[in-house]
């Protein structure tokens, strides 16, 4: 099964193989250019897929993806939400800050 991967982005296929305790697989490796525009792939049959599953879970719960295996990897990478130190949010910036922690459920901090 082709391997899909993101241009720019972190290649982790190794990383995955190494964890899996595998050889890795050779054969096709379709580019794109956005995990969305991927993970659309993935759906519709063209390979399989390493994706943060925040993003992925909604496509797994309707059963649009599956998982291929019982291995997850853990990422130090990450995305942050940052302001100036003693910075007042405005109503909107709070809502999104809450926004955030609700949808990765991490605590909020300040």
């Amino acid at each position: 099964m082709p391997r899909l991967t993101v241009v720019g982005a972190r290649e982790m296929w190794g990383e995955w193989f190494a964890v899996a305790r595998m050889k890795p697989a050779l054969g096709p490796t379709h580019k794109f250019d956005s995990f969305v525009t991927a993970l659309e792939a993935a759906k519709h049959g063209a390979g399989m897929v390493l994706g943060s599953r925040p993003l992925a879970d909604a496509a797994l719960r309707e059963g649009s993806l599956v998982t291929l295996s019982g291995f997850t990897l853990s990422s130090g990478a990450g995305h942050y939400l940052t302001a100036p130190s003693g910075a007042h949010l405005s109503p909107a910036e709070e809502a999104v800050r809450r926004w955030f922690a609700t949808v990765f459920g991490v605590p909020i901090s300040r």
